[in-house]
C-alpha cells in the first residue's frame, strides 16, 4: 500500500512538473524589424543596380509566428509576396532580390512587413522607395 501511495505522489509530482507555462502567455512584447534596404524615401536606378534589394532581420524575445513580405506598387497592388517558414525562431534574416523589367518612368514602391509571435502580437511596418529607370 505504501508502494502505491509513494509511486502515487511521484507520479503526480512529475505530471505537475510536466506542465509548465507556455512562455509565449504572458508576452505582450512585439517582434521588431531591422531594415538594411531599401531606405525610406530613396530611389533605386535600375540603370546602376538592376534589382531591387530587399534585406532586414525580423526579431521576437521569444519567437516568431508567421512573417508576410510583399512588394507593392503605389495603389498597394502586390507585386510580389514571400512568407517564409518563421515559427519558432526568435530571429530571422530576410534577403531577396527583385529584377523588375517595363521601368519607364519613376514609380512609387513600398516593402509592406507583418511579423507575428507565438502569442499574437503583431508588427507591421511599411517602406516606401522610388525606382527609375
Amino acid at each position: 500500500m505504501k508502494k502505491i501511495v509513494i509511486l502515487s505522489i511521484l507520479f503526480l509530482g512529475f505530471l505537475s512538473a510536466c506542465k509548465q507555462k507556455n512562455p509565449a502567455t504572458n508576452d505582450t512584447t512585439k517582434p521588431v524589424f531591422t531594415v538594411v534596404e531599401p531606405v525610406g524615401g530613396d530611389t533605386s536606378f535600375l540603370s546602376v543596380e538592376p534589382e531591387i534589394h530587399i534585406e532586414f532581420t525580423a526579431t521576437d524575445n521569444v519567437a516568431l509566428s508567421t512573417l508576410v513580405v510583399q512588394l507593392q506598387d503605389s495603389n498597394s497592388n502586390v507585386i510580389n509576396s514571400w512568407s517564409p517558414s518563421v515559427s519558432g525562431l526568435a530571429v530571422y534574416p530576410f534577403h531577396q532580390h527583385v529584377l523588375p523589367s517595363g521601368i519607364t518612368s519613376v514609380l512609387s514602391m513600398k516593402v509592406k512587413m507583418v511579423a507575428t509571435d507565438l502569442a499574437g502580437n503583431s508588427e507591421t511596418k511599411e517602406i516606401s522607395f522610388y525606382l527609375a529607370p
